[in-house]
């Protein structure tokens, strides 16, 4: 795992991520992030937050009624630098 990037804020784009993709379906569990990880961002362009969050099914998913159980989902955010600090690349 790299070490965190100066503007930690890119985080913050994460957690919407999240929240944008899994709300209602996912919650998170116990220790919500097993891994949190970065390239260095820069006002250039674009960074990729690797993480992988612990969660709970506990919301229909496409179908598939909840299991109550915990799984641990990976992923990768696209964040890029804007006048407000940093944004989601795809919505």
């Amino acid at each position: 795992m790299s070490d965190l990037p100066a503007d930690s804020d890119v985080f913050d784009v994460v957690e919407e991520d999240l929240r944008l993709g899994f709300d209602g379906v996912f919650s998170p569990a116990g220790e919500a992030f097993a891994r949190v990880d970065a390239t260095m961002p820069s006002a250039e362009g674009p960074t990729a937050v690797v993480w992988q969050y612990n969660a709970l099914h506990d919301g229909d998913f496409l179908g598939l009624t909840p299991t109550n159980q915990e799984l641990l989902i990976e992923g990768v955010t696209i964040a890029t630098p804007g006048p407000d600090g940093w944004q989601l690349a795809l919505q």
